[in-house]
């Protein structure tokens, strides 16, 4: 669909006393004039007529006529009138505001009261939903203001630049895809229809719960290693202890029997019997001692063996994750260089596109498009010559904007090349240090250590000897014994096995310190594997975050591709790298690598004529482009529709049409 304007009346609008009728020409007409001459009313008149806004996008604005004193003159009539031709045929649509006044009970003179708002089309009158209707079902209003007005897309947020391009050049399909990488197949069940933002949104929740855990733990562990640190610095040898306390209990025992012995015996073979009960004691305490010893150091030699093997094999785990790390990296540049290739291809083809240009030269442009006879020979070659330079003027262009690509395009493949040579040479290392360390596991796990064996001790085997002996005389006492007993022997035996007893119970509760540390030390290895499965589950959901930041980069960075091949001078950048390493989608234009904001007027303009030009291809729809400002330009872009400009010239004091 072609839109053009014909004409524009206006009658008593804004400045405009009286009535104005412009005519325009379906290529380009351009309109002069000094400042406050009247140029923005015309666009505020076309806006009116069209969409009851002005060319701000307020609907409450000052159409009345003022004036010299500025007093808005009364009782006139406002209308604009706008012929306009859709695909050949001509339609009018004409607004007329008159005043509503009244003579209220009691006055003299009538007052203002109110406005009426007429509507017309092709002479036929609607009402105000009818005419809206009319208009929308040609071109809705927010169409006609992104194919009307340079400024009016560069203008939208990014996230509305965004949509309407997306929109522009299709959606790619979810499916295909992830089904293109192994690792995005496999976060494709947690992807909700498709809506892969959502997921990294519950991912990056998840990330967060998990850190705050994470750092919490070190804490815990802190803490009980202290308090273990300070149960283990008292030092008490358990086995021992609990060796000691044994002996004890079964001291105890001789006690009772001694007590039996007392009652039936002498005082005299009771105190050998002491005596020689004491000596055997003594000959375990020594006995046990010597051989708890021995077990000390074997089980601290044992100990160290371990801890040996269990650093080489942390120290292997590491490297291994280490390998997995620099192969995902490596994926990630192989599948950067998948894209860049596509970016060559595509570069190749819209380079060679270039060099083929040739000036064609359109035969009616020798003839008057008004008198339909052929032009001079001097103007068909000075339009001729304009005309060409205009060609070679943008194909330079695009040729300069090409070696800008090419440049980016060498610098990708640099960076992709670098990468590709530290992943192997990273992985080589770790590989290398994984073999080395595995030839120190075998050669540790081969190697047990050295332990000694108590029964082969010389005086292990001399103090059980001299046991034996004293055993012996024991027992020959104990044959001998009679039934004498003496109150004061049993007295001094209660008293001895209560001294006993309460050595045993202080005993007992140095002991109480061993469950202590055991408990500490459960609770420590319950952070430590908590800890370390936190640790594993956040690598997990960061691999997930990572093939789904992957996934939105193969998305953005196809739909840029696809978006920048609609345009011919502007470019836009889809999303921007952080410096974590993170994306963030965004929607800037760019002309010659130069941002939007940053370039100058005439630039600004060509831009929004470039994104006009696409905008209309698309939605096949083309309507007159306003072009404010033009002054500022001295060469527009070449369009398919029709072109207003408006120009501020200061020799016109009033409004000057130009038809080209």
């Amino acid at each position: 669909m072609k839109i053009v304007f014909n004409s524009i009346t206006l009658k008593n609008f804004k400045g405009i006393l009286g009535e104005k009728t412009i005519n325009f020409c379906d290529t380009v007409t351009s309109i002069y004039g000094a400042n406050h001459t009247g140029k923005t009313t015309v666009i505020d008149a076309i806006l009116w007529v069209l969409f009851d806004k002005n060319s701000e996008g307020a609907s409450v604005f000052g159409i009345d006529t003022k004036d010299e004193n500025n007093n808005v003159i009364p009782k006139l009539e406002h209308s604009v009138q706008l012929v306009l031709s859709i695909d050949g045929v001509e339609r009018t649509f004409e607004k007329v505001r008159k005043d509503v006044w009244s003579k209220p009970r009691g006055q003299k003179e009538e007052v203002l009261t109110g406005h009426t708002t007429n509507y017309f089309i092709n002479g036929n009158k609607y009402t105000q939903t009818e005419y809206k209707a009319e208009i929308a079902n040609i071109l809705p209003e927010a169409l006609f203001k992104s194919i009307t007005n340079p400024m009016y897309f560069p203008s939208l947020k990014a996230a509305d630049q965004r949509l309407l391009l997306e929109q522009m050049v299709g959606e790619t399909d979810f499916l295909n895809v992830v089904a293109q990488k192994e690792e995005w197949a496999l976060i494709e069940k947690y992807v909700e229809n498709g809506d892969i933002d959502k997921f990294r949104e519950n991912l990056a929740y998840k990330i967060k719960g998990i850190k705050d855990e994470l750092k919490l733990v070190p804490s815990r562990i802190s803490e009980h290693q202290t308090e273990l640190t300070e149960l283990q610095s008292k030092d008490y040898d358990f086995p021992i202890l609990e060796k000691r306390i044994a002996e004890i209990e079964k001291g105890l025992q001789h006690y009772d029997d001694m007590l039996a012995d007392a009652s039936k015996g002498s005082e005299e073979k009771y105190k050998a019997k002491i005596a020689i009960r004491k000596q055997i004691q003594a000959y375990e305490t020594e006995r046990d001692s010597i051989i708890d010893k021995i077990k000390k150091e074997n089980r601290e030699a044992e100990k160290l063996h371990e801890s040996v093997v269990s650093s080489i094999e942390e120290a292997i785990e590491k490297q291994r994750k280490n390998i997995y790390t620099i192969n995902s990296d490596a994926e990630n540049n192989e599948h950067s260089q998948q894209l860049l290739n596509k970016q060559k291809e595509d570069f190749r083809t819209r380079w060679q596109q270039v060099e083929d240009e040739t000036f064609a030269w359109d035969a009616s442009n020798e003839v008057c498009p008004t008198c339909h006879q052929r032009l001079p020979q001097e103007d068909i070659d000075s339009l001729r010559e304009r005309l060409q330079g205009n060609f070679n003027e943008s194909k330079a262009k695009k040729q300069d904007l090409l070696d800008i690509e090419a440049k980016s395009i060498a610098k990708k493949q640099n960076e992709i090349e670098e990468e590709r040579k530290r992943c192997a040479t990273d992985k080589q290392e770790a590989e290398e240090r994984v073999a080395h360390l595995e030839k120190e596991l075998e050669k540790a796990k081969g190697t047990q250590p050295e332990k000694k064996d108590y029964t082969t001790d010389s005086r292990v085997i001399e103090l059980t000897n001299l046991i034996k002996v004293e055993e012996d005389k024991l027992q020959q006492l104990e044959q001998e014994e009679d039934n004498t007993t003496q109150e004061e022997a049993i007295n001094r035996i209660k008293e001895q096995k209560t001294q006993q007893q309460q050595l045993r119970d202080q005993l007992r509760d140095q002991l109480q310190i061993k469950q202590q540390i055991e408990r500490k030390e459960k609770r420590i290895a319950e952070l430590t594997a908590e800890q370390q499965a936190l640790s594993q589950q956040l690598a997990d959901l960061e691999h997930q975050d990572s093939a789904a930041e992957n996934l939105i980069q193969y998305y953005i960075e196809d739909l840029e591709s696809k978006v920048n091949k609609l345009f011919d001078i502007v470019c836009f950048n889809m999303f921007e790298h952080h410096l974590n390493g993170g994306l963030k989608t965004t929607c800037e234009c760019t002309m010659h690598g130069t941002p939007y904001q940053d370039l100058s007027t005439s630039e600004k303009i060509n831009a929004g004529i470039d994104i006009i030009n696409a905008m209309c291809r698309h939605h096949n729809a083309f309507a007159p482009i306003i072009i404010d400002n033009a002054e500022s330009i001295t060469e527009i872009l070449p369009t398919a529709s029709q072109q207003i400009r408006l120009v501020v010239s200061p020799q016109d004091k009033e409004l000057t049409v130009v038809n080209n």
